[in-house]
């Protein structure tokens, strides 16, 4: 059975779903998201999102442990 969407807001441009993942991150950090599963809907030059999609994924995304392994080299300092 599908879940409900709790907010039913969506985001119907490319810069929309940049802003609201985080406008400091860029085009190319939310272009290697969606390649990465970002739930997002691309015809054309239009991108589609359901912010309740983005924020479950997001959520499963980060929902990692690094407990007793070692952590991967920050590429930036």
């Amino acid at each position: 059975m599908t879940e409900k969407l709790k907010t039913r807001k969506m985001l119907f441009s490319k810069q929309a779903v940049i802003d609201y993942i985080d406008q400091d991150l860029g085009e190319a950090a939310v272009r290697s998201l969606v390649k990465k599963g970002l739930p997002v809907r691309i015809e054309g030059n239009r991108w589609f999102a359901y912010v309740d999609n983005l924020e479950a994924w997001m959520q499963s995304w980060t929902m990692v442990s690094y407990a007793g392994k070692e952590l991967p080299e920050d590429e930036e300092e």
